[in-house]
Order: C-alpha cells, then structure tokens, then sequence
C-alpha cells in the first residue's frame, strides 16, 4: 500500500458522508470524556460528563479534592465502571491540579511534546494509549490517531491482515502528519464502523471504500 493510501481512503470517504462537525474543548475537558467513554456508549458517557461538570462546580481543580471522591464517583455510575474512573479522575487530578490553576497546567500542557505527553499521563493507572491521543487530537489539535474497536477491525479488513492497534496508530500518523485530516479519517471510519462495516452484516455493496479493500477485492 503506497504512501497515500490513507489520504485516499479519506477522500472517499468525505465524498460520501459530507462533512462531520464535532465540538471540541481543553486538553483536560477531552481526556476526561474519553475516559469517560471507555466500554460504554456514547449517550451514558456524555451523561456522565455532564454529570461530572456539575458535581464539581465546573471546575476542574475539584479532582483534587478528596471530598468530592463519592460524588464524582455517584455521578459518573451512568458510564459504567465508575470506581475505576473515578479513581483514574481522581488521581488524575492530584497529580496535575493540587496547588496549581488548571489554566496554568493546560498552558504548559500545550508546550510539552507528544511524545512526552504520553509517556506522563500513561503513567497514570487507567488511561490508555487511545485515551491520550484523543485528548491530544481534540483537544490539543495536534497529531495523533486514536484507535478504537470499529478503526481496529476496519483497518484489518481493508488490509486484510491481522495488526495491532499500536501499529494502526503509527502507520497513520506515518501516512498523515496533519491533525485535521486525522480528526476527520477518525470521526469517518467510526461512522462507517456504525453503519455500513459493522462488526457482523457488512454493507460492502453501499462501502464507498470497497475497492481500496484488500478483503472485498480477494473475495
């Protein structure tokens, strides 16, 4: 597969399903929701955000707070695994906001390399690899590529061969090295994921992508 292959398969992809918008926020506010959305849908972990906003007043530097521990773990039940998240949030928090603004911690954040970023918030116990590259791609708008499980079986399909999620990533971020472009291949191939090369009863005859599919062109 050359070089632009994924250049292509986001082309035609752009074709068919037009422009998708999505709103961004902070680095901080992006980390959290993805964290959020581990192993759950997207309606309960966006509830859960919200619920989480709430609870400690919109302030982000509450995380630090012991005492908002039961109530920022109450008010994110709705995502599932809410023990887990809450002390990932709540960790989280200690370490980056106990005596420091979180508009100062988001201004260095913004200055520190990717590499860098994501070795020091994979420390933290419950944030994963796709969990910092979204906050870095939506919330930082630099490059990374988060691989979720509709990218992961997509990727292998079209290739048609069997491959990592860590060799997903680096292999797009090699092929595109511009973060509005990663930001849109992400959001389509979950969309194409969703509706039409979904885990079981493929739509491969509607696929805007079937004839750069190493798999449907073998068949």
């Amino acid at each position: 597969m050359n070089e632009n292959y994924y250049e292509k398969i986001l082309d035609r992809l752009k074709k068919y399903f037009g422009e998708i918008e999505r709103r961004d926020e902070g680095f901080f506010h992006e980390l959290i929701k993805a964290t959020l959305s581990q192993n759950t849908t997207d309606t309960n972990s966006i509830q859960a955000y919200k619920n989480l906003i709430k609870t400690i007043d919109n302030n982000l530097e509450n995380l630090s707070n012991d005492k908002y521990y039961d109530e920022i773990k109450d008010s994110i039940r709705i995502a599932g695994l809410n023990n887990q998240k809450a002390r990932t949030l709540c960790a989280l928090g200690r370490k980056f906001f106990t005596g420091q603004k979180y508009s100062d911690v988001e201004e260095r954040i913004k200055k520190v390399d990717v590499s860098e970023i994501i070795s020091e918030f994979l420390a933290i116990d419950g944030i994963g690899l796709k969990t910092i590259s979204c906050a870095i791609l939506f919330g930082l708008h630099r490059c990374a590529f988060p691989v979720d499980t509709h990218i992961s079986r997509i990727t292998q399909k079209i290739k048609n061969e069997k491959i990592s999620k860590l060799n997903i990533q680096k292999e797009i971020e090699g092929s595109i090295q511009n973060w509005e472009k990663l930001k849109a291949l992400h959001l389509y191939l979950i969309e194409l994921g969703r509706g039409i090369c979904r885990a079981k009863k493929q739509n491969c005859q509607i696929c805007p992508i079937r004839e750069l599919c190493e798999d449907y062109r073998s068949r």
